[in-house]
């Protein structure tokens, strides 16, 4: 996560107990690290979290995961994000102000589940959740579908309510 944020040139702050994971991430990303624990409120001021606009817990344990996220709200970061291992925690982390859930073991199930069953799409983003997602679907042959329009398709009858058809690309045929 931290890769990816800085290669989108954001600032980022990883707090880790593990003064050899603090010197690995700092020499292989660059990122500013912090040795310490992220549910010790010094070690949290140390990192700058007065300032921080996100702020991501992924510990091991949602009882860490949460206490990081009591203390980010304290801190009036707006926005808070966490990884849940135990789906049992779910009303806690609303309850500590956490603005996204991410449940690893559902969305895995999910896109497992997704890829057995409809292995032609090919899910690019999810948003609202899980309750919304990017995906590419490639149709082939004389499918319903082809040469219609987005109009035409979206306003068919038994077309899903809930669902938007964003683009269609159509690559040139021979």
């Amino acid at each position: 996560v931290a890769k990816r944020l800085i290669e989108n040139k954001h600032d980022v702050v990883v707090i880790d107990n593990n003064r050899s994971v603090c010197e690995a991430i700092y020499g292989t990303i660059g990122a500013q690290t912090v040795l310490g624990s992220s549910t010790d409120i010094d070690v949290l001021e140390d990192a700058g979290i007065a300032n921080a606009d996100v702020a991501v817990a992924t510990m091991r344990v949602d009882a860490d995961n949460l206490a990081f996220a009591l203390l980010s709200r304290e801190a009036k970061v707006p926005r808070i994000y966490a990884r849940m291992r135990n789906g049992k925690y779910a009303a806690a982390y609303k309850s500590a102000g956490v603005t996204r859930v991410m449940d690893l073991a559902e969305s895995f199930v999910q896109r497992l589940s997704l890829e057995v069953e409809q292995p032609d799409v090919q899910i690019i983003a999810e948003m609202g959740g899980g309750k919304a997602a990017v995906s590419i679907l490639r149709i082939e042959g004389d499918f319903a579908a082809c040469d219609k329009t987005v109009a035409e398709i979206g306003g068919a009858k038994g077309f899903p309510d809930g669902c938007l058809i964003v683009g269609i690309y159509r690559e040139e045929r021979d």
